[in-house]
């Protein structure tokens, strides 16, 4: 019923560079910048606090509307 998937799409867009956008198109100078060096070491995120409810349906405020307990 189902025809196989072509391994090359028939429909292929005329060149890459047309369905680049905007800020992918930056001259060549901004592209020789320096690598910019990594950012400061930050201490690790604080452990993630356990849920009050083994459930945890209270997190599910936006599906049931209200906090279930």
């Amino acid at each position: 019923a189902i025809p196989p998937t072509p391994t090359e799409p028939r429909a292929r867009p005329a060149a890459p560079a047309q369905q680049r956008t905007t800020y992918d198109r930056a001259p060549v100078t901004a592209t020789r910048e320096p690598p910019r060096e990594p950012p400061p070491p930050t201490s690790p995120p604080p452990p993630p606090r356990p849920a009050a409810p083994s459930h945890g349906a209270t997190r599910f405020s936006s599906v049931f509307g209200t906090r279930r307990r």
